[in-house]
């Protein structure tokens, strides 16, 4: 005599996903945009060290982000504005291979590849 087996039906199990790393900074710039809407804009008097003073706080006026507008375009600005006109120049120089963080690399390479 032989046992049948019945096997029961697998069910596809819907399993949460990490939404992509794109998908997770995009969510966070809109976050931070919703904020300026929310956070009152202030800043303190700082000495010469540049340190803030305490209890000089005082609000200056606000700037609230354009939601939409400001989070589409937020990585292209980050991106082009933290760069000088040096490192924007067409002329290239040379660097050792230890001072960039790529790799593979050969013994020198351009700084303007790295950039």
């Amino acid at each position: 005599m032989s046992f049948l087996t019945e096997t029961a039906p697998t069910e596809k199990k819907r399993s949460f996903q990490l939404p992509s790393a794109y998908t997770i900074l995009f969510g966070l710039i809109v976050l931070m945009a919703i904020a300026t809407w929310l956070v009152p804009a202030g800043t303190y008097d700082l000495d010469k060290e540049g340190s803030p003073l305490p209890g000089t706080y005082h609000s200056v006026p606000s700037h609230p982000a354009r939601i939409l507008v400001d989070s589409l375009t937020a990585p292209i600005t980050g991106s082009t504005a933290s760069r000088t006109p040096r490192e924007t120049s067409t002329t290239t120089t040379r660097v050792p291979c230890s001072a960039r963080s790529t790799w593979p690399c050969s013994s020198w390479s351009s700084a303007a590849s790295s950039a």
